[in-house]
């Protein structure tokens, strides 16, 4: 019988799938929502383990403790076989975002269900994941849970950062000795304006050049994508950049106003400040995973690659999944589409894909506006600053550098010119990339996202978005898989 060339990528959130086997750990943390379940401690499991496990008596024990030691303070415990209790659960990553992240990298120490004292069960069956809270738990002052997915288990309930932070305990330096996270909110911690309602959490900052600086490093070192390469590739091509112009011209075109049209903002003050703010932290999550080849590894840990949820997926990507989204991207993209980087991005979120030399370039054709720190294509930045030479991202209207003598000096981004035979994909990576190809831009944590979310085929040798990789293996060319065997690569 010959080979199942059906593609098994993606295969189903491990979220949804329950096993009592000792060592089967899922692959990497999930951030899907689901309603808690309560935890009857009258109940003990049914599984071959669960001779060992911890007696009735001992689970309402700790099940009160759970409760009244850490759910009732708002803190996050974590079960300490030595102690053989509940304890504080170290851990500095304060948002829930920024914690699935760090347990998805590596970055932050597990926490652990009190059926780890079985020393029966993996340490890894025991693991407690994050879960964030659906919008139909009534539960309206949690933002998630910790609960592990292999069995029914104690829902620890997650608080805002703002309000876990109130009770010490749960980070490091809780004797009273200032963490660096600490600095960071004290130092950095940019001033709303005083008629702003925004409920901004204290560890975000300004996307100043400092902020922004590793960002900026990655695009230009491109050290995740030669980790994309075989080695003798890598040492073959030193430096990532397009080979010959294909096309003459860099199409700096300026927007049809008129220099005497005064204008007006296209946010408003609050609007504009959210968009200058990023989150330091879980940027930096994101680079070092990035950087250290984990996504490459295990693409379904990075936070933007299961978009099916919109309250799963990242917040800086919720304005790309309305309903309208996709039509306002397409028309603020208009004729950039049919540029050599409008050309390359349809291509990239799409089934067709680019070469990885031509992503190299294309993430390093991007410039961050000095006034709303918001990221631009080179053609979609000459469009935002118009005939004024004005951000009309913020009310200031703030005059900002015009770089058309600049850039017109620069080689020419280059792609083959091709046909772009099937839609690109749209969904909310996609269209953040038109809209990064525009005049409005997008954000310092949108565009961390975009740089970090691609998939190179170990077939074809293509780079594209999470979407358009799933795309790509499931296109059928002559009842045959476009790349071979298809559906084998991860």
């Amino acid at each position: 019988m010959g080979k199942d060339t059906s593609p098994s990528w993606p295969i189903p959130s491990p979220y949804t799938r329950y096993s009592h086997l000792r060592n089967a750990a899922p692959k990497s943390v999930s951030s899907r929502t689901s309603l808690p379940v309560d935890y009857n401690a009258d109940l003990p499991l049914t599984d071959a383990y669960a001779s060992t496990d911890p007696d009735v008596e001992a689970c309402h024990l700790y099940r009160d403790q759970a409760h009244f030691n850490f759910a009732a303070q708002k803190r996050l415990p974590t079960f300490d076989i030595q102690a053989g209790e509940y304890v504080p659960w170290t851990c500095q990553w304060l948002g829930i975002d920024r914690m699935i992240v760090a347990l998805n990298t590596n970055q932050c120490t597990p926490a652990y269900c009190h059926h780890i004292i079985n020393p029966s069960r993996s340490p890894e069956w025991c693991r407690l994941f994050p879960v964030k809270r659906n919008f139909k738990d009534p539960a309206l002052d949690v933002v998630g849970y910790l609960t592990p997915r292999t069995h029914t288990c104690i829902w620890h309930p997650i608080h805002p950062s703002q309000d876990r932070l109130g009770f010490g305990g749960e980070f490091p330096g809780e004797d009273g000795a200032q963490t660096d996270t600490d600095t960071d909110c004290r130092v950095s911690s940019p001033v709303a304006p005083s008629s702003s309602s925004s409920n901004l959490s204290d560890h975000r900052v300004f996307a100043s050049s400092t902020a922004t600086f590793n960002t900026d490093q990655m695009v230009y070192l491109q050290r995740d994508l030669y980790r994309a390469c075989d080695l003798d590739e890598a040492v073959e091509n030193d430096h990532w950049v397009s080979l010959g112009p294909l096309f003459t011209s860099s199409h700096l075109r300026r927007t049809l106003e008129t220099p005497d049209y005064k204008g007006t903002s296209l946010f408003t003050e609050n609007e504009a400040y959210e968009r200058q703010l990023t989150d330091r932290e879980i940027v930096q999550s994101l680079l070092d995973a990035a950087e250290s080849g984990h996504y490459l590894n295990n693409p379904r840990s990075h936070p933007a690659f299961d978009l099916s949820e919109r309250g799963a997926a990242p917040a800086c990507l919720h304005p790309f999944m309305d309903e309208s989204s996709e039509r306002i991207a397409f028309h603020r993209t208009g004729h950039l589409r049919g540029t050599p980087v409008g050309t390359a991005l349809l291509l990239f979120n799409g089934t067709k894909g680019i070469s990885i030399e031509e992503f190299a370039e294309l993430r390093k054709r991007s410039h961050k506006c000095t006034s709303c720190y918001c990221y631009f294509s080179f053609d979609g930045y000459q469009r935002h600053i118009g005939y004024r030479g004005v951000c009309e991202n913020s009310p200031d209207l703030e005059t900002v550098p015009d770089l058309s003598t600049v850039l017109a000096k620069i080689k020419p981004f280059s792609i083959q010119p091709t046909f772009v035979s099937r839609p690109a994909a749209t969904n909310a990576v996609g269209l953040a990339w038109l809209t990064w190809n525009s005049h409005i831009g997008v954000t310092h944590d949108t565009w961390a996202q975009l740089i970090t979310a691609w998939r190179r085929c170990d077939h074809c040798g293509n780079v594209r978005s999470f979407q358009g990789h799933i795309s790509h293996l499931e296109e059928k060319t002559d009842k045959f898989w476009s790349c071979g065997d298809g559906g084998d690569d991860d």
